[in-house]
């Protein structure tokens, strides 16, 4: 009976190298959200369970510090996460290859296209793999991290297409709908790792952030009402035309 498991196993680890995985993060550069597709595949079968770093796990397209990096990072949730060990090799391409890729916006993406070259998440049906855009930093204890220019990476997304994103990057995201071509997008806030992979393996729920209105606080101070100023005519004056302008104004007060 051992044998014939040992067997399985093996057919099943086999099995996995004709499998291909495909993803959509978002990464920032300068001020603009660019979609970079995540593609990864298991290429050997390992000899015995190795660690989830750059020996084992071959990443295309990324700067060489950033690799290290993000590696490390996921290395330590999926410790936190009791996540077993993988047994065969990764390779990850990231397109498009010319563009730089920095910073910690496809650490998500990442760590959920890994666990799906290794076996152990389901891979996304062909037809649905493009609904999908993963973005948001990972520590090391598992929580996803908000990320900067979330509102230009949600931009560039498709009418229909889901956003999962950090908690407290929905806000921002929502905004897209006030622009035509985003129709029927929804956006997903996830503040665990585990919360992303539940949803993946089909056992958990991420809510639509866009089912309910969202309230926005406003962060810039309310002007003064001149209709509540006394006189003060030419000041008055002054200001208006300053405004209209863009000019900047110097208030002298005479005792």
């Amino acid at each position: 009976m051992a044998e014939l498991r040992a067997k399985s196993r093996q057919r099943e680890l086999n099995d996995l190298l004709q499998r291909d995985h495909t993803l959509n993060g978002g990464m920032l550069l300068g001020l603009d959200g660019f979609i970079v597709e995540i593609q990864a595949r298991a290429v050997e079968v390992l000899k015995e369970p190795r660690d989830w770093d750059s020996r084992y796990i071959k990443i295309t397209g990324m700067a060489k510090g950033a690799v290290k990096e993000v590696l490390n990072r996921i290395k330590g949730a999926f410790a936190k996460l009791r996540i077993p060990k993988p047994e065969v090799e990764i390779l990850i391409n990231l397109a498009p290859a010319d563009l730089f890729k920095g910073g910690a916006w496809l650490d998500l993406p990442l760590a959920v296209i890994m666990l799906q070259a290794a076996g152990m998440l389901p891979d996304l049906p062909e037809h649905i793999e493009g609904e999908y855009i993963l973005l948001g930093e990972l520590g090391i204890h598992g929580e996803i991290r908000r990320v900067p220019g979330a509102l230009s990476l949600a931009y560039v997304a498709k009418p229909g297409q889901k956003l999962i994103v950090p908690s407290g990057n929905e806000k921002e995201c929502a905004l897209i709908l006030a622009k035509p071509g985003h129709e029927g997008c929804g956006v997903y806030p996830a503040s665990l790792l585990e919360e992303v992979i539940q949803f993946f393996l089909g056992k958990g729920t991420l809510e639509n952030a866009l089912t309910q209105p969202i309230q926005f606080e406003n962060h810039i101070p309310t002007a003064t009402d001149f209709g509540l100023v006394r006189g003060q005519k030419k000041a008055k004056r002054a200001a208006v035309i300053s405004a209209a302008g863009g000019h900047n104004l110097l208030r002298l007060y005479m005792i």
